[in-house]
């Protein structure tokens, strides 16, 4: 029998083992709580579906990330750049802890547009970080194109994002340490057109992405 302040925490280490060990052999709700020898109303005061469970997984992680951030001392003595580029490094390094599921979890439904909606998981909490940072491109007075320029910061920082965690899934170096270089460039180069600081950083990544991409393609 499962101690009650454990359910959430074991229904979720269940289902995860479920899908990746005994290749999704629950088919209703009522076999994982048979597994786990609890009651159907039980696992229904945390999860409504299976559905729920993969949301909660995912949702987890970012969520984890920003609360070690925002626990360490050192974090709010840094300035803009380095607080996103703590982020990604802390997102990337516990997604990386979970990889074995959350590639599961994209990958298994083929549809370009569901892999999308269960990566969005991680968006509200991503722009509600960067919208923490106060990133300001021009030092405007206007209300409506301050407004502006928050969407596009918002929707910037979400596509490199989803860039990054792309890279990431395809990455088979050691340590994925290709992930952490992709990071530090594409942020430097973000930070660096704020500065008007542009051409050599665009010209390094372009060729990182290169090299990455288009050559090993063709080898």
């Amino acid at each position: 029998m499962v101690a009650k302040k454990d359910i959430k925490k074991e229904i979720i280490k269940a289902y995860s083992n479920n899908l990746l060990i005994d290749k999704n052999s629950f088919k209703t709700i009522y076999e994982l709580c048979v597994k786990l020898e609890i009651e159907e109303t039980e696992f229904y005061q945390y999860f409504t579906s299976f559905k729920d469970i993969e949301k909660e997984i995912l949702k987890n992680i970012i969520d984890s990330s920003l609360s070690v951030l925002k626990t360490s001392p050192e974090f709010e003595t840094y300035d803009t750049k380095n607080k996103l580029l703590s982020f990604y490094f802390t997102f990337f390094e516990t997604l990386t802890l979970n990889r074995s599921i959350v590639l599961y979890l994209i990958n298994s439904n083929p549809n370009k547009l569901e892999q999308l909606k269960k990566i969005e998981t991680f968006k509200p909490a991503f722009i509600e970080f960067i919208h923490e940072l106060n990133i300001n491109f021009l030092d405007v007075s206007s209300d409506n194109i301050q407004k502006i320029q928050e969407k596009t910061i918002h929707a910037s920082a979400w596509t490199q994002l989803l860039l990054t965690f792309k890279f990431w899934m395809d990455d088979k170096s050691k340590g994925f340490e290709k992930t952490d270089i992709f990071i530090e460039k594409s942020i430097s180069t973000g930070f660096n057109l704020l500065n008007n600081d542009t051409l050599n950083s665009l010209l390094d990544f372009g060729k990182f992405i290169w090299k990455e991409k288009v050559i090993k393609t063709k080898s």
